[in-house]
């Protein structure tokens, strides 16, 4: 195992179906599995030690709550991924700022705990939306990982930025990882970006980060690690585009089963606490 440095594992608790019926694509009543895969999920977890980092959405608060209390009595971090899974560009800044406040709200009444952990669905904040953190910061966040490289280029650091650094003295955020490629800082943070990336160039990159003292940070949704049967048909919900999107289904049960046995796994806040203290996060953010 190379060095011990605690790194984080996220789940995008996602409904598949739901996201479809966002696209425009369809839905039908009873198509949402994400429930018993995230019980799947959490005991998966459980066999393997582990806990991590749950960004839950609105849907599965009202469908599932149980659910969200289970993942927080068992150790896992329970943060916000807003109440609609919806692109924050789709929002007026008021509009964002009800819904991250709707969001953290209805969690923190489930697991009576306070929640101040932020990421962006379908990591939609954008350059042009940058105007976001600061609605954040007005909702209560205090720490953001929905920062793609553009974003964090846009934050004025470079877009290849590992190291978690505040905004605004106050907002920490916590970039996704990225790998250099030709002098490029591409994603690398899990889901259908790794998915097909060989064992052996993942573990160069992680390896890499964690000489250098920092943890990375991977994540993925339910049906990537545990799906149900509809996930593991060639063709899912009638759609070509869910089909392509999802046809790496179930990969993550290796994926992660391998990285546990390699790497220090947890949630955000355990991997990034010496970030999570004003004193200790490098360059404030005034834009």
């Amino acid at each position: 195992m190379p060095g011990a440095v605690q790194n984080a594992i996220c789940v995008d608790a996602d409904d598949l179906a739901g996201s479809v019926h966002e696209a425009g694509l369809g839905r039908h009543p009873g198509d949402s599995d994400v429930a018993g895969e995230t019980h799947a999920l959490l005991e998966a977890f459980d066999a393997l030690g582990l806990r991590a980092t749950f960004f839950v959405p609105g849907h599965f608060v009202q469908d599932a709550p149980d659910l969200v209390r289970v993942m927080a009595a068992s150790g896992h971090e329970v943060a916000s991924h807003g109440t609609r899974h919806s692109p924050v560009s789709h929002f007026s800044p008021a509009e964002f700022l009800e819904d991250v406040r709707t969001s953290r709200c209805a969690l923190e009444d489930l697991v009576g705990r306070r929640v101040e952990t932020y990421k962006a669905p379908i990591w939609s904040i954008t350059p042009r939306c940058l105007w976001a953190y600061d609605v954040l910061l007005e909702a209560g966040i205090r720490v953001d990982h929905s920062a793609m490289p553009g974003v964090v280029a846009g934050l004025g650091r470079r877009r290849g930025e590992l190291e978690p650094f505040r905004y605004r003295d106050e907002l920490v955020v916590i970039p996704v990882t990225t790998v250099e490629v030709l002098g490029f800082a591409l994603p690398f943070p899990g889901g259908f970006y790794n998915a097909w990336v060989p064992a052996a160039i993942q573990q160069r990159v992680y390896d890499g980060i964690n000489r250098r003292k920092l943890p990375f940070n991977f994540y993925f949704h339910p049906f990537e690690h545990s799906p149900a049967p509809s996930k593991r048909r060639l063709v899912k919900y009638r759609s070509l585009y869910v089909s392509l999107y999802a046809a790496h289904s179930g990969r993550y049960r290796s994926i992660l089963a391998r990285m546990a046995e390699r790497y220090p796994l947890g949630t955000l806040e355990s991997a990034y606490a010496r970030w999570l203290t004003p004193s200790s996060v490098g360059g404030d953010i005034e834009t």
